[in-house]
């Protein structure tokens, strides 16, 4: 008997393969979020102990006692790895290290705001233990983190510790606009460092592999950066908090803060999906990059009704200074990425690249929320068609042609004066959608077939409009004549239409327009007849009633108004007697 193979007996500890708890143990001991809510009491409570305004002895303490944790949960990472290979709480523990140099970089922004001499020390000496303290656990774990990726985390520690020190000389003048344009400018100068990152993107998942750890690519590193995005955003507001001093609940921070940092994230992600070895969440992740922007505008757009007099002045100091408002400058910083999508002859590039066009039809420069959209613009959307163009005609793309010329329709539309009035441009719109329509139609396929069943319902739609006045302030301005001229030109059409090869149900539309023009010009004839003649009703009546006489007649005497068939044979004698 084989003894190696059978389990041990007697009483020990659980294993990780051989627990199998259920419900909420199951989730606590896969999970173990007791290190997260370690951390968070230990920074309340080093908070809530020492005062960072207070004396240097307390500020020391709380220095210390937040470095002492961290040192805490560093040492914890590689003693779980050497001696466990436990690398699931391992990877919780490191990202709380990270946050705890986020968190040492907020707890003394009190401080270098009442004492700067203090404040730069306990920062800079801030910034010398955080980088210490990641390279010892690095080399402490075996991990290997590439120099593209070290370095730009290095920069985001640099950027968390040594913003605030810049920003110290300005914080006793709230009303500065020079401190308010240094608050606002973390998040810019964050994106900017976000970018170093294109060069470990652009060499691909190997570069990231043999790492030392289990965690394959994107888990590792780009959770890491993940992590310093959010805390990059977090540090941003915080930033406002701890250096804009006024009167409570008044801040120059609005969500639109967040845009150039986020932007440029949206750009990561779109690099590495299409750096990613499966296409499937490769598209995926350019797909979320592409649509990213429509968020950012959405993020550009809210908070502005807020009755703060603080962030309405610097609102208002933003836009005169930029010259546009945050919604239509997240509308043009999304173009390049468009761009470089459809240069990179990504999927989904031109589309997107066409809807921030579009979006720049409707977005002002004055366009500060959901009420300031208006459609005035022609230009982008010319652009868009022209955009949409071009592959549509080098690929004979039906779809693509057809959003090119609704482009286009929308450019011509837009460029009406503002005197055209509120139906006019409708109804330039439907005319014109109906020529694009007709154009389209004389291909062969599905699309062809469906747009000429559209169109050949739409000239009679058009002609009861006709009638029923929908087109009377179009016809005001071009005058009588035009008004006439309407329905048999657009029977005309039709009947032209139908020999070039749109079928005879267009002939019928046409005799349906002729009749209703008829109809329409015989009354208003016969009604202008009545003032010169007062008895026409009766002479029309009564000639009426002598056709019906003669026709009575006629049957009578055995003419028949109807041509008789040559092949019919003579049938019996049509007199009233018979014979």
């Amino acid at each position: 008997m084989n003894h190696e193979a059978l389990p041990p007996t007697g009483p020990s500890l659980p294993t990780r393969r051989g627990l199998d708890p259920t419900g909420l143990m199951r989730w606590v001991y896969t999970s173990n979020p007791f290190y997260v809510i370690s951390a968070g009491l230990v920074f309340l409570g080093l908070r809530a102990s020492f005062d960072a305004r207070g004396p240097a002895v307390e500020t020391g303490a709380l220095m210390l006692g937040l470095t002492a944790y961290t040192l805490l949960l560093a040492g914890t990472a590689v003693v779980l790895v050497r001696r466990g290979k436990v690398w699931d709480d391992v990877r919780t523990v490191l990202l709380l290290v990270v946050l705890m140099f986020l968190a040492i970089s907020v707890a003394f922004d009190e401080t270098l705001a009442g004492d700067p001499a203090m404040g730069r020390g306990l920062y800079l000496v801030g910034l010398g233990f955080a980088l210490l303290v990641s390279e010892g656990v690095l080399r402490g774990l075996g991990l290997e983190l590439r120099t593209g990726f070290r370095l730009p985390y290095q920069a985001f520690l640099a950027l968390f510790f040594l913003y605030p020190i810049g920003l110290a000389p300005l914080v006793d003048r709230p009303d500065d606009p020079a401190l308010m344009w240094a608050l606002f400018g973390f998040a810019p100068v964050a994106g900017l460092l976000s970018l170093t990152l294109l060069p470990a993107i652009r060499r691909g998942p190997s570069y990231a592999e043999k790492n030392g750890s289990p965690w394959r690519w994107p888990l590792f590193p780009w959770v890491l950066f993940g992590l310093l995005g959010g805390a990059a955003c977090a540090r941003s507001y915080w930033l406002c908090v701890s250096f804009h001093f006024v009167m409570k609940d008044q801040m120059i921070f609005g969500p639109y803060f967040l845009v150039p940092l986020l932007l440029p994230g949206a750009f990561l992600l779109f690099e590495l999906g299409r750096s990613a070895r499966d296409h499937r969440a490769g598209r995926v992740a350019t797909t979320v990059a592409l649509l990213a922007p429509i968020g950012l505008l959405g993020l550009a757009m809210i908070g502005h009704d807020r009755p703060d007099p603080v962030y309405q002045s610097f609102l208002s100091h933003f836009r005169m200074v930029l010259g546009a408002t945050p919604a239509f400058l997240t509308i043009v910083l999304a173009l390049p990425l468009y761009a470089w999508a459809v240069h990179r002859r990504v999927p989904g590039g031109l589309d997107g690249l066409c809807l921030a066009l579009a979006a720049l039809a409707v977005v002002r420069p004055t366009t500060l929320d959901l009420d300031g959209l208006a459609f005035a613009n022609p230009w982008p959307l010319l652009m868009a068609a022209i955009v949409q163009g071009v592959p549509a005609i080098r690929r004979r793309n039906e779809g693509r042609g057809l959003l090119a010329c609704a482009f286009l329709i929308a450019s011509l539309t837009a460029a009406l004066p503002d005197s055209a009035g509120e139906t006019i441009p409708w109804i330039v719109v439907a005319h014109l959608a109906l020529i694009v329509a007709l154009g389209f139609g004389l291909r062969e396929g599905a699309l062809g077939e469906f747009l000429r069943e559209l169109t050949v319902g739409l000239f009679p739609i058009f002609g009861l409009c006709w009638m029923a006045g929908a087109f009377a302030e179009l016809f005001i301005r071009l005058g009588p004549m035009a008004d006439a001229a309407y329905l048999p030109t657009m029977a005309a059409l039709a009947v032209v239409y139908a020999r070039i090869g749109g079928g005879r149900a267009f002939l019928v539309s046409a005799g349906l327009l002729i009749g209703a023009w008829g109809l329409v010009y015989g009354s208003r004839s016969y009604l202008a007849l009545r003032r010169l003649v007062p008895g026409i009703d009766q002479i029309a009546l009564g000639l009426l009633s002598f056709v019906v006489a003669a026709l009575i007649s006629l049957a009578k005497a055995g003419v028949s108004l109807w041509p008789r068939s040559a092949t019919r044979a003579p049938g019996p004698p049509t007199g009233l007697d018979g014979s």
